[in-house]
């Protein structure tokens, strides 16, 4: 899958489903939201317990060591953040809590800057370039057939006209 700046830029989404903790019993907490996100977009943590029989949770959070609190963190800006989970068993109150801890990053949105220009005629040739901001490993394509065709290349041009170029930057593995 590839990811194409320019015409959309959607944010990544990673959803891992990490079990942290576990007691004898069975009760496993389970965290997800955990990863590296491209900002835009709001991530949430949020966290289960499972396979706890008839017994309740009390599920709490903590952002990079804050206060505790019941509502499942929402992330938008730009930074990386420890969360901290604690489920407590609210049905007994000698079992131990499960506990856990994940990091989200919110990385900041690549962009993709395309420049060209108006050159007198020289006779030399002159074209468009391009670069991505706030991403690795993006490769720019440059298309002078309104896209039904790309190369690496950025072209140039050396007679008089006027010439329309597009440019996208993808990604291997990214949506």
């Amino acid at each position: 899958m590839k990811r194409i700046l320019g015409w959309i830029l959607a944010a990544i989404l990673l959803l891992t489903a990490l079990p942290i903790g576990a007691l004898a019993d069975g009760a496993t907490l389970v965290i997800t939201g955990a990863g590296e996100f491209v900002e835009g977009d709001t991530h949430t943590v949020t966290a289960t317990v499972e396979n706890a029989g008839e017994d309740t949770y009390e599920i709490r959070y903590a952002i990079n060591g804050g206060e505790w609190t019941g509502t499942a963190p929402s992330l938008s800006a730009v930074g990386t953040y420890a969360i901290d989970v604690k489920a407590t068993n609210t049905t007994n109150a000698e079992a131990p809590a499960l506990t856990g801890s994940v990091t989200v990053k919110i990385l900041p949105a690549p962009t993709l800057t395309a420049t060209g220009g108006t050159f007198p005629y020289d006779g030399t040739a002159h074209g468009v370039s391009a670069a991505v901001s706030n991403g690795e490993g993006y490769a720019i394509r440059y298309s002078t057939d309104g896209g039904s065709s790309w190369s690496a290349d950025a072209p140039t041009f050396t007679d008089v006209g006027s010439y329309a170029v597009k440019v996208q930057a993808t990604k291997e593995g990214a949506e």
